[in-house]
């Protein structure tokens, strides 16, 4: 049961998480900071667990479909599939009952909008995960695509509220933040393996270092280019300026990237140093929104 329990990988909980994101955008934007009703929080709650009904069932299909590659990494190679401690048939199994009911539940409890943004999560993660598509194995295409996946939970968080999609620069700021990050962690796979790259992931054949850290400036810069144009649209100037303050997070987040091994996006962030520069953005951010909207 243990290693059932890990092929889930319900400890990635927070990617799931990430979709509160749309949910403060919504709040800040067509709410104006007003109080949620508990109708609101509860349907908050199970916008959550759904959207990580879906992603579980996504890291199934990983599990399965790169079980061939993981024996090439030292920290993967012992994932359940991969060391023959987990039948792929059973897992199948909770794949199609986490997909079943995460989407009978959510074209039953929400409107059109969410249910199409959780089929284009599940869509999403197939599309990259599974051959003859497998678009992770396609350099570039890979770290693009995967990226998706931040507009859509952010959808996911914005439409549970209101059948509507947020502004188009808003999704277009957050799939260019998501890139950054994946190219870092591109990179850092590149330099953590070195010769065993190319078995690992078919992908880190095509790259260089030059060509990943050229995706992540390029990335960090239509950040900022995508998210002027939406306070702009917005008239948002103090939380333009705001956003200024991501840059220190930013450029740690690179020098880290170039110089050592990370496994998760998500892991790096956590790590002390990372994680006040981004509080301290994210607050900053804050502050922002309520002078654009007080004034």
């Amino acid at each position: 049961m243990k290693n059932y329990l890990r092929a889930l990988r319900l400890g990635r909980w927070p990617r799931s998480a990430s979709i509160i994101i749309g949910t403060g955008a919504y709040w800040a934007l067509r709410m104006k900071f007003a109080t949620p009703t508990p109708d609101q929080i509860l349907k908050f709650i199970l916008a959550f667990l759904l959207t990580w009904g879906i992603s579980t069932a996504n890291y199934i299909i990983n599990e399965i479909a790169d079980a061939p590659y993981d024996v090439h990494y030292p920290d993967k190679a012992s994932r359940p599939v991969a060391s023959g401690r987990a039948r792929e048939d059973l897992l199948l199994l909770v794949f199609l009952f986490l997909v079943v009911v995460s989407l009978t539940v959510a074209y039953y409890a929400f409107n059109r909008v969410f249910f199409l943004a959780l089929i284009s999560l599940l869509i999403a993660g197939i599309f990259y995960n599974v051959k003859p598509m497998r678009l992770k194995d396609t350099p570039f295409a890979d770290s693009i695509f995967e990226s998706i996946n931040n507009p859509i939970r952010l959808t996911l968080g914005w439409s549970f509220l209101e059948p509507s999609l947020p502004d188009p620069f808003l999704l277009l700021a957050w799939w260019a933040f998501g890139n950054f990050l994946m190219a870092g962690k591109r990179l850092s796979e590149k330099l953590y393996l070195g010769d065993r790259a190319e078995k690992y992931r078919r992908s880190l054949r095509f790259y260089s270092l030059y060509s990943l850290k050229a995706m992540m400036m390029a990335s960090a810069l239509a950040f900022f280019v995508f998210f002027f144009l939406f306070c702009l649209r917005n008239h948002l100037p103090f939380t333009m300026g705001a956003s200024l303050f991501s840059i220190p997070f930013l450029i740690k987040f690179y020098r880290d990237s170039s110089l050592k091994a990370m496994d998760e996006p998500e892991k790096a962030i956590v790590r002390s140093s990372l994680l006040l520069s981004f509080a301290i953005f994210a607050f900053i951010l804050f502050l922002g929104l309520l002078l654009d909207l007080k004034f």
